[in-house]
């Protein structure tokens, strides 16, 4: 029951030697729950960054599912309510009304059903993909905008996002959370207001017009997340707990 499982929790916080969490709101829950400060850390969601790499970008399946030249608007995932779909395929449609020319690209689990509010020749949707062939299909986007809206709690640390960065793709991300700290603004991707869609909008615009701001953030973003890494994330763990003061307990 909930009452066992908050006892649980708040035993293991109280215990552990070493604490890390993926989120500011994850560690506020542990410190909540008993945990010390001292040894408590925050890391976002790390990458395979043996997959997700600026490489992928070279295997990429783009051309076979894009007609050349177009702005590819990517989203991968399995589809929740929290993601904000209906808001990046008005986006895209604004986008269209405006002239540009871009694609919507969909990889993964949902009904999608605001896809029906768009072209047909104008997206492409793909089924979910096994892991190791999913980099080949993030790194065929040129951005990804992540559209959770403004009241959403942000506990979590989205995978989708640090996994198409390591492929070079420029992230779009509410100021919600963490993702402002994940991002830096014109540096590694671009920050906007959460719920303000007119925003994203003109911030996608400007990196169609802008083929030399999007290629250098690409670049930046990349090299933000192979710092990343699972396997550096692990390293950073074991290494700092490797003196625990409290023999017999495990890193958490």
């Amino acid at each position: 029951n909930e009452a066992d499982d908050l006892h649980h929790d708040t035993f293991v916080m109280e215990k552990a030697c070493k604490i890390v969490a993926v989120s500011s709101d994850v560690a506020r829950y542990s410190l909540q729950r008993g945990a010390r400060a001292e040894q408590l850390e925050v890391f976002p969601n790390g990458i395979d960054s043996e997959r997700f790499n600026l490489s992928a970008r070279e295997g990429s399946i783009r051309h076979s599912l894009i007609p050349p030249g177009r702005f590819v608007i990517g989203f991968h995932g399995r589809l929740r309510p929290w993601h904000g779909f209906e808001m990046l395929t008005s986006v895209v449609r604004k986008l269209l009304e405006r002239g540009l020319d871009v694609h919507l690209l969909v990889v993964g689990e949902g009904d999608f059903a605001s896809l029906d509010g768009l072209p047909g020749d104008r997206f492409t949707r793909v089924e979910w993909q096994a892991h190791e062939n999913m980099p080949l299909y993030v790194a065929a986007f040129d951005v990804l905008p992540l559209t959770y809206q403004a009241d959403l709690p942000c506990y979590f640390s989205p995978l989708k996002l640090m996994e198409a960065m390591g492929c070079g793709v420029v992230p779009l991300v509410p100021d919600l959370g963490d993702l402002p700290d994940t991002v830096s603004h014109m540096e590694t991707g671009m920050v906007y207001r959460a719920g303000h869609e007119n925003q994203l909008l003109e911030q996608i615009t400007s990196l169609i017009s802008n083929k030399k701001l999007l290629g250098s953030m690409s670049r930046r973003a990349a090299l933000e997340a192979g710092q990343h890494s699972w396997a550096r994330i692990a390293t950073y763990a074991l290494a700092s707990s490797a003196n625990c003061s409290r023999p017999g307990l495990q890193p958490v």
